[in-house]
């Protein structure tokens, strides 16, 4: 009896251990099939392609195995216009639409569920910062600053004087510095390198103004051309740098400033009801006289004659002259109004590429 018990208990002892090693062995299998169907990003990299006119950044995110077709996209925390494709089994990459005025710190963000094609997915989002970039803004404004048409001056890198390197041929070597000591605080908030903003924009219309073509701002080889033939050939502004700050604090004010120096201010009148954009915009359009037609905040509409020294930076929102018992509070349909005499003077200080900023309070 003993001994059939004591051969029961063996049994019993190795039918319980077999099940555990085949149990374990069960696992690791799992495990490593679990472990060979999880889609992992291998590398997010810029990737710095070049066209006609300069160098322009792409992003690269190259996965573990090859994706599925239709699957969740990437997206980019500062939004840049453009597309991503599959340019590869195994790759995603942005290409911006316009590389111009794309020189940003991004984040890539990379969502969990994307599918590989062994029906993997990618467990956790991931995140990766990486600096998106553009030349050839950057040479643009080099030349425009070189000949005057911003507030700023570039210094070359004692390396690429040593080398004389080209700033039309090749990416930036030096450093930008502000033309003047104490710059305005507001006029410096408008200043990026690399980014083709209004400060920019505004640089060069003023340049396209003088030089006889076409003032849209729109970028082009042939803008590009003739911004670097002027260089070479020493071409400078021949306007002192204008600015144009209107305060919305009571009593409201314009002034007007020329290479960072006070020169005019006058009382004005911005909008009722908030109507005036705040911000800061480049002069685009002028007319000594015109018909303004438009509405009040309220909606009633409104046909003005012979509006004199109209400045137009947003829009249909300008700077001009208006006749009115009094200024310096909101009394307009959104348009900075003054005085006529202050609008004649101020007149002669504008021209097509001027920044306006309108700040409230």
């Amino acid at each position: 009896m003993s001994k059939f018990i004591y051969g029961i208990i063996i049994l019993t002892l190795f039918v319980a251990i077999s099940s555990f090693l085949v149990i374990s062995s069960f696992n690791k299998i799992t495990s490593k099939s679990s472990l060979s169907r999880s889609l992992r990003v291998v590398s997010v990299v810029r990737k710095r392609q070049k066209d006609q006119l300069g160098d322009i950044d792409d992003i690269i995110i190259k996965f573990s195995s090859p994706l599925a077709i239709g699957n969740l996209l990437p997206r980019l925390s500062v939004p840049i216009k453009g597309s991503w494709s599959q340019k590869t089994p195994t790759t995603l990459e942005f290409k911006p639409d316009d590389p111009d005025g794309v020189l940003s710190k991004e984040r890539v963000v990379i969502p969990a569920g994307i599918r590989s094609q062994n029906g993997a997915q990618l467990k956790n989002r991931v995140e990766k910062k990486i600096k998106m970039g553009s030349s050839k803004v950057l040479r643009l404004q080099e030349s425009l600053a070189d000949m005057g048409y911003l507030p700023v001056r570039f210094t070359k890198s004692s390396i690429a004087r040593k080398k004389q390197v080209s700033l039309a041929k090749s990416s930036s070597i030096g450093k930008f510095h502000w033309r003047w000591q104490n710059t305005f605080g507001p006029l410096k908030q408008q200043w990026k390198a690399g980014v083709y903003n209004f400060m920019t924009k505004g640089a060069v219309m003023s340049f396209e103004r003088t030089h006889s073509m076409i003032v849209n701002s729109t970028l082009s080889s042939t803008l590009y051309s003739a911004i670097e033939k002027a260089k070479d050939a020493g071409s400078k502004d021949p306007d002192k740098y204008g600015y144009v700050f209107v305060d919305e604090k009571e009593p409201e004010t314009l002034k007007v400033y020329e290479n960072n120096k006070l020169v005019y201010s006058s009382l004005a009148n911005t909008g009722m009801d908030n109507s005036t954009p705040i911000g800061t915009w480049p002069i685009y359009l002028r007319n000594l006289s015109q018909t303004l037609r438009g509405t009040y905040p309220n909606g009633t509409p409104y046909v003005i004659p012979n509006v004199r020294y109209i400045n137009y930076f947003n829009g249909n929102f300008a700077v001009h002259g208006f006749i009115r018992s009094s200024y310096g509070w909101p009394q307009s349909a959104g348009c900075v109004e003054l005085p006529e005499a202050a609008a004649s003077k101020v007149w002669n200080y504008l021209h097509y590429g001027t920044l306006v900023t309108v700040a409230k309070n």
